[in-house]
């Protein structure tokens, strides 16, 4: 019964964002997560960390800036009958390493507090140094909340400018390939990851470990200027664009490759995810703690997370990525995978009968009302759908998959109990794979 009141919970906050509700939603969640604490816990602590975001001033803060600082902000109103106590720290990465001690900040009990902390940078901002990498933490108690940002004195592109103009050098080199042109089309837009002021819509700028990639960017220049390719093998989780031949915008994608991995194996499966509408490269790694990563060390997985949309939706865009992939992985193409939850369903599901010839099986997660015109030939899919979902109804799906599965067509429709529209993901991922293990290209057709 907990399990389905949590994840009923979720799907209103899951509607509330849909909506811009963006406070409210925020609000719901952190409650809902409140309430998983255990009964010890600082609750209005914790809820009153959890409110804040984390802005700056001036809007633009630069090394030189006077008085600048980081204004934590709450949300949303916090009400306790106590007084509530928060913690924060600023360290900072530039020409010293720099530190100040925690502080302890005291919120009055109130019915409505909005708390309000600012934090002077200049501090932590080493004098003459052209960045400074600050990290600032906050909490109540465990878990410590934690932000790290990146500034520059007056020029905000005092970082990537040495980057760009490496890059520019090599792309002056007449001999170049197509598979080279397109690891400097790669390259440069990693180096763009540290633009600044970062762009609201590329959440990968956000949750960019900068002095983890600083160091990767460095090391894929050098094998760049040796004629090499760095993103052939490369393991590890990364942002790594697709590039369109056609000369289209690059599609923001992320990849996981098991750093243990053997090179030179005869071929890996290719797992491609696919995210709910107002998600982003990044949702399916993060799904259950990192799950998928889990699951791609234990059966070998290359994953691959583009960005969800139309773009992703024809046989040779999806003949594209699979290109590209191959091109600097072994890929075992009789097995390639899609798993596809919400409207990254609806685009897996149109796929499993478009490019039903390139798939070995199709796994998707709260399918929306899309299914009536499947017709043979389709790749083998399997469906899962939350009992509780009021957002994409199993009853729906299963009145559509009984036809199609009559027919002798291989697809299968799973209702779960207690769960609801996005929860489900996490909690099934791990059968959806091992499903999807067992599927090849050229095996005999069979209702699942």
């Amino acid at each position: 019964a907990r399990i389905g009141a949590i994840n009923s919970s979720f799907d209103d906050i899951t509607v509330r964002l849909s909506k811009g509700e963006l406070s409210p939603a925020i609000k719901a969640l952190n409650e809902l997560s409140a309430s998983l604490l255990p009964s010890e816990s600082d609750i209005n602590g914790c809820l009153a960390a959890w409110s804040l975001s984390v802005q700056f001033s001036p809007d633009h803060v630069q090394l030189d800036s006077p008085n600048a600082a980081i204004v934590l902000t709450g949300m949303y109103p916090i009400e306790s009958r106590s007084p509530i106590t928060l913690w924060t720290e600023l360290s900072a990465q530039g020409t010293a390493p720099l530190s100040i001690k925690p502080q302890m900040h005291k919120l009055p009990a109130s019915t409505s507090t909005v708390a309000i902390i600012r934090l002077p940078l200049a501090p932590v901002f080493t004098k003459g140094a052209d960045m400074a990498l600050v990290n600032v933490a906050f909490w109540a108690e465990e878990p410590v909340e934690s932000r790290q940002f990146l500034f520059s004195r007056s020029d905000p592109a005092v970082l990537t400018r040495p980057m760009d103009e490496r890059l520019k050098q090599l792309r002056t080199n007449r001999n170049m390939d197509a598979a080279y042109t397109r690891s400097l089309a790669i390259c440069k837009e990693r180096v763009d990851l540290f633009s600044l002021p970062r762009n609201p819509e590329r959440s990968a700028q956000f949750l960019l470990n900068i002095p983890h990639h600083q160091s990767e960017i460095r090391h894929e220049l050098k094998l760049l200027t040796s004629g090499l390719n760095p993103y052939r093998d490369k393991g590890g989780d990364f942002y790594r664009p697709l590039i369109p031949s056609s000369g289209a915008a690059p599609i923001p994608c992320r990849i996981y490759f098991p750093a243990e991995l053997v090179r030179g194996h005869d071929g890996f499966p290719l797992v491609i995810t696919l995210c709910d509408s107002g998600g982003d490269e990044s949702i399916f790694f993060n799904l259950g703690d990192g799950e998928i990563k889990r699951l791609a060390n234990q059966h070998q997985l290359i994953v691959v997370s583009p960005l969800p949309s139309d773009r992703i939706a024809t046989p040779s865009a999806l003949d594209e990525i699979i290109s590209q992939l191959v091109a600097d992985y072994a890929v075992d193409t009789s097995r390639i995978y899609l798993i596809g939850h919400g409207s990254g369903a609806r685009l897996a599901a149109t796929l499993a009968q478009n490019a039903s010839s390139k798939l070995a099986g199709v796994v998707c997660f709260s399918t929306p009302d899309c299914l009536a015109d499947t017709r043979a030939p389709i790749a083998p899919m399997l469906l899962f759908g939350g009992d509780l979902d009021r957002i994409t109804p199993p009853p729906k799906t299963a009145k559509q998959v009984k036809p199609l599965r009559d027919s002798g067509l291989p697809i299968e429709f799973r209702q779960i109990k207690n769960y609801g529209h996005t929860l489900i993901v996490g909690a099934k991922l791990n059968d959806a794979i091992d499903w999807l293990m067992l599927k090849k290209l050229g095996s005999a057709p069979a209702n699942p």
